[in-house]
């Protein structure tokens, strides 16, 4: 999942607020069908906040450590 934010995101907050939607739960189940957690993380934790590498309409190659140019945006 790639979630594009505001520079003041909270997840946690952003997390909180839609696990306490009605049908959340709902949709949890059923999605978890087609998705796999890692083998070390902790039980009720599927999503992992990582670093991008590559956008889709980016004009220069980057390495890992420079994350996706800004020019591409």
């Amino acid at each position: 999942m790639i979630m594009d934010t505001v520079c003041d995101f909270d997840h946690d907050t952003a997390m909180a607020t839609l696990a306490a939607l009605p049908r959340q739960a709902e949709w949890e189940a059923l999605v978890s069908a087609y998705q796999r957690t890692y083998p070390d993380s902790p039980a009720g934790e599927k999503w992992r906040v990582l670093k991008r590498i590559y956008q889709m309409d980016q004009t220069r190659e980057s390495t890992p450590e420079e994350g996706y140019p800004q020019d591409s945006v």
